[in-house]
């Protein structure tokens, strides 16, 4: 629980980061004076908001991996060359692909799911029981 608090905010960190490198650098780029100006703010941009894609793309295959773990459910095995792993274009960090991360998502939320209604079953039938022994309660104390 602890670690999907620190996911949840580094997220964030790095969302709002990337949001605020784009407003800094769409501002440089309106003062730009020259193309040669435009285009080395571009460039600059570009790789500042790569490597921030990356790291985002990092945490989000990290923690879904670790979900996938938790629930017992099988994740891709590394491998360079079927494209389920994709290697970070600026950290070379390897990570799953986006679509892998989407696979493995709704794998977990389905176990989620699946593991909810169960417990939703069974307090559904303790409540049930419950409900039966105050009636049976009062139906004896009269």
């Amino acid at each position: 629980m602890l670690d999907e608090i620190k996911s949840y905010f580094n997220l964030r960190r790095l969302v709002r980061s990337r949001k605020k490198t784009e407003r800094f650098y769409d501002q440089k780029y309106e003062e730009a004076e020259t193309d040669d100006d435009e285009n080395a703010v571009y460039a600059v941009r570009a790789q500042e908001i790569g490597v921030i894609d990356d790291e985002i793309g990092l945490l989000l295959s990290q923690q879904w991996q670790s979900k996938a773990t938790y629930l017992q459910l099988p994740t891709p095995p590394f491998s360079t060359s079927n494209g389920k792993w994709v290697e970070g274009d600026y950290d070379g960090k390897w990570r799953l692909s986006p679509q892998e991360v989407f696979k493995l998502r709704a794998a977990v939320r389905k176990e989620e799911k699946e593991r909810w209604e169960l417990w939703q079953m069974r307090l559904t039938l303790l409540i049930g029981f419950g409900g039966m022994l105050i009636g049976l309660v009062s139906v004896l104390k009269k």
